[in-house]
């Protein structure tokens, strides 16, 4: 595999922290909170390793992080730093957030309500409603 070391600062800088943890948390990688960020674990059948990710991109040394990050990524995904920084990029772009105002207590919705809304949110996306 032939891989292109990223290496450009403004690049880097612009990895979005919480894109980031989202994108590790999706490739079954678990966090501990630490002072200053979290501290991310693989433990698979096929890896294992860590990687701190910084609570905010203005943390001194945050492009270090990064630069880290994704050579951590490309030796226990097997692929280039490329094609993971560009999905990093783009983790947050597949939410969708469904917001609902139900008469209970913050947090909670009525069952019959929340099948509402989600057959209404998936509605919308499919362009069914």
């Amino acid at each position: 595999m032939m891989d292109a070391d990223i290496t450009d600062a403004a690049l880097l800088r612009s990895v979005d922290p919480s894109d980031l943890a989202t994108y590790l948390r999706s490739h079954g990688w678990e966090a501990e909170d630490v002072p200053g960020g979290g501290l991310w674990s693989l433990n698979s059948e096929t890896a294992s390793a860590q990687l701190l990710v910084p609570g905010s991109s203005a943390m001194r040394g945050y492009v270090g992080f990064v630069r880290d990050a994704l050579h951590t990524l490309t030796d226990v995904e097997g692929r280039t730093q490329l094609e993971i920084l560009d999905q990093v990029r783009a983790v947050s772009k597949d939410i969708q957030y469904i917001r609902t105002v139900p008469s209970t207590e913050s947090g909670t919705i009525p069952l019959s309500d929340g099948v509402h809304a989600f057959d209404s949110g998936s509605s919308k996306l499919t362009g069914q409603g």
